[in-house]
């Protein structure tokens, strides 16, 4: 086996994609079910956590509340080829988010936070996000960490998202 192909082989045991099979060396076979892979595995999610809680603090935080963050990390890890540059892989990590969770919630707070970074960063683009739920009382609840209150605050709202809104957004309720 070349170093590529081991370095393949490594990476795939971290992200849990790959199964070692007989034609394997031992190291390998053996190393699938080592505590040392277990706290490889444990300090990568550790650190992808930290960079997208730091990163992505809105979305990061209703995942929390959620107790769903861990779990989309661990397989946003797995499932993608995660880039090096936090500001790649955090945007990366929000897009993640809005194809693969069907909460509406969530996919408003993914896209509410997506657009503001990329305005943030010079895009001069009007984004457009709808919401199920009164922007203001859940963006409230994840700065606080306080539950906001699902049956006054459903409605139809939309959010532009732009360098060109004061403050760069405002809410309208539908």
């Amino acid at each position: 086996m070349n170093l590529q192909e081991f370095q393949v082989k490594m990476l795939g045991l971290i992200k849990s994609t790959y199964e070692p099979c007989e034609q394997d060396s031992v190291y390998l076979r053996e190393l699938r079910t080592s505590r040392e892979l277990c706290l490889v595995k444990e300090i990568c999610i550790w650190w992808r956590c930290f960079q997208i809680e730091n990163y992505c603090p809105l979305t990061s935080e209703w995942l929390k509340q959620q107790n769903l963050l861990e779990h989309c990390i661990e397989e946003y890890y797995q499932n993608t080829n995660v880039p090096s540059y936090i500001e790649q892989a955090g945007i990366a990590f929000l897009e993640y988010i809005l194809s693969h969770i069907a909460d509406s919630v969530a996919h408003s707070i993914a896209a509410f936070e997506r657009a503001m970074i990329q305005v943030k960063r010079g895009d001069l683009r009007e984004y457009i996000i709808s919401w199920d739920y009164e922007p203001y009382a859940v963006l409230s609840g994840i700065l606080y960490k306080t539950p906001y209150d699902q049956v006054n605050a459903k409605g139809q709202y939309k959010v532009a998202v732009s360098y060109n809104i004061p403050g760069l957004f405002n809410v309208v309720k539908m």
